[in-house]
């Protein structure tokens, strides 16, 4: 049986997720290493929301679930672009400011996502969520959870989104990006991810998915669970900050919780309950992760140790 991957996805907080809930976001990356997966190599004029699997040397795509994005649910976006906006590895910048970022990201709209984002009637860029579909690690650190899976299952996913209505009900709630990855995840590993209903009060967050994926991983060794990071290229954006769950954002936001406590005491330590008895800050996802070269779209085989509060706690 040829041996292939999915890998999940979680990226870090920036703007109002990072000053207010730093949530995150989630996608859903398909890779190649023997048989290959998932990637759109898109004839012109069709729209990237039909998939295939790879061929020879194709890297594989980022599946996710978009917001205001010409009504799709999900889009898919090869792995180099969606990460850095340009076609290959060779062209990834050493430092990007922010007009280089939009640069990049515009071009590659007009060459390839022009029938999913169209110009403006005076032929200008569109405004709207689209950058969200390329250019990811200008914007944040993304940690990546990489699973092994079968070629039937590949099959499957592919047979499931290609013959499912693509139209977008999302739902910040209950039906956001880390939603679109339980399910996708929980079709190769049945209920391998699920929602917490104490620790995000019931919302699905990435931090929780990745942290029942890293659970349900330890129990079947035989997923042979990885983890990795794409590091936020260096440049003049605003650099990204660490990912919470619910509870956490507001449990370690002063700007919440400290007028919380004047106001009501007995409030705040419910919520002090509630971070520290579900694990609140135990979970890291940079330990024991490796680092993603992209010139190489390969690991570098060295361990990530984090120290000070972004530590991982025992």
């Amino acid at each position: 049986m040829d041996s292939t991957e999915c890998r999940c996805v979680g990226r870090s907080a920036r703007g109002f997720w990072a000053t207010g809930w730093s949530l995150g976001h989630t996608s859903d990356r398909r890779a190649l290493r023997k048989a290959g997966i998932l990637h759109r190599n898109r004839p012109r004029g069709r729209l990237p929301a039909i998939l295939r699997r790879c061929a020879p040397g194709e890297s594989g795509v980022v599946l996710s679930r978009y917001d205001g994005v010409r009504g799709y649910d999900w889009i898919a976006i090869p792995l180099v672009p969606y990460l850095y906006a340009v076609e290959g590895p060779e062209d990834v910048p050493l430092y990007a400011d922010t007009k280089t970022v939009a640069f990049l990201r515009d071009r590659y709209r007009r060459k390839h996502l022009k029938d999913v984002v169209p110009d403006l009637p005076n032929g200008q860029r569109p405004g709207g969520n689209w950058y969200e579909l390329v250019g990811s690690s200008y914007d944040r650190t993304t940690y990546g959870f990489e699973i092994e899976t079968s070629t039937e299952q590949d099959e499957a996913l592919i047979l499931k989104l290609n013959s499912s209505s693509n139209h977008s009900h999302f739902h910040l709630l209950t039906r956001n990006c880390a939603d679109f990855v339980k399910d996708l995840i929980n079709l190769y590993q049945p209920k391998a991810l699920h929602r917490s209903y104490v620790a995000d009060v019931g919302i699905s967050t990435p931090k929780q998915m990745a942290k029942a994926l890293v659970q349900y991983s330890a129990a079947h060794p035989e997923l042979r669970l990885s983890r990795f990071i794409i590091p936020q290229v260096p440049g003049n954006i605003a650099r990204s900050k660490a990912v919470h769950r619910v509870v956490g954002s507001l449990f370690e936001s002063r700007k919440y919780i400290v007028p919380s406590a004047v106001v009501s005491p007995i409030f705040v330590g419910c919520v002090a309950a509630v971070y520290f008895g579900s694990g609140g800050g135990r979970f890291n996802p940079r330990y024991g992760a490796l680092i993603f070269k992209p010139r190489t779209n390969s690991t570098v085989c060295c361990t990530v140790r984090m120290y000070g509060d972004d530590c991982f706690r025992r």
